[in-house]
């Protein structure tokens, strides 16, 4: 369904992987900023409300897709096309974000040690990504991601060594290559 084309935006910057850089060549959620603030203590159990990374990664996600949705008349290689890269319906292309961010990778690396996550950091990303309001220039403008996307999911494995997620790699040009499942430059 989904095309999974990284591009190096965003986004989520690049610090790994941009969060900005979703399915369709959007932003991928790693952060550009190479060293990560200190980690909160971490807390007994989560409030009803906190933002998981999880919760965060579908987020981006549904955000993505919701406003390819609302620009698909206008998505240049057509409807077909469109169809093929996005699902026919919203709930097709969270499913295809899903398996493009692997949100249960990403909490497992969290918990040993490859990521950090801020919630805060989270938060503020999801309230301040904005899309074109055009859709005659959604397809050919990046959407704008505040500085907190860069913080939000913090990869700390250096090229060469073991990943799980893209996400886990904390050069922001690099990913886990799905054959040595190490960190390696993009090519």
């Amino acid at each position: 369904m989904l095309r999974p084309i990284l591009v190096g935006v965003l986004l989520v910057a690049a610090c790994g992987v941009e969060i900005g850089d979703a399915p369709n060549g959007g932003n991928d959620g790693k952060s550009d900023n190479p060293s990560p603030s200190p980690s909160p203590s971490p807390s007994p159990s989560p409030s009803p409300m906190a933002l998981t990374a999880t919760s965060f990664l579908n987020k981006v996600g549904m955000k993505y897709c919701d406003e390819s949705f609302r620009c698909k008349a206008t998505y240049p290689p057509g409807q077909t096309v469109f169809t093929q890269d996005f699902g026919a319906t919203p709930a097709d292309c969270y499913v295809g974000a899903d398996n493009f961010y692997q949100p249960s990778a990403v909490e497992q690396s969290i918990v040993a040690g490859r990521v950090t996550y801020s919630e805060a950091s989270a938060s503020a990303c999801i309230a301040g990504i904005m899309y074109p309001a055009s859709c005659t220039n959604f397809w050919t403008t990046d959407p704008t991601y505040p500085a907190a996307c860069d913080t939000a999911l913090v990869g700390k494995v250096a090229d060469g060594a073991a990943c799980v997620s893209i996400f886990d790699c904390s050069n922001v040009n690099s990913v886990c290559d799905a054959t040595t499942k190490t960190c390696k430059v993009q090519p």
